[in-house]
């Protein structure tokens, strides 16, 4: 993963946050599109329990991304160190 896939993943949460939010305002009937086809929900707590779901998937991906960083970085820098080892070998002289 790279710093943009972070982006993308924090701005799909927005959304879904901003998407819940919105449909605890709502009033009425609800239409969630599916496979490009508008379907009517009947319940408002299952499209809510879904978006829950949506966001805490997404925290967990993003969770995922905070710690792969934190063991490349780890490895990067351990690895760093370990070229900057110079062991003090005398030079083999020649008879």
């Amino acid at each position: 993963m790279n710093l943009n896939k972070k982006n993308e993943i924090d701005y799909q949460i927005k959304e879904l946050t901003f998407q819940l939010e919105e449909i605890k305002k709502t009033k009425g009937c609800i239409y969630q599109k599916k496979c490009g086809i508008y379907f009517l929900q009947t319940s408002k707590d299952q499209i809510t329990s879904n978006l829950k779901d949506d966001i805490s998937n997404k925290n967990k991906e993003l969770e995922g991304f905070k710690e792969f960083t934190t063991k490349n970085n780890t490895t990067k820098n351990n690895t760093t160190n370990n070229s900057k080892f110079k062991p003090n070998v005398p030079n083999k002289q020649k008879k």
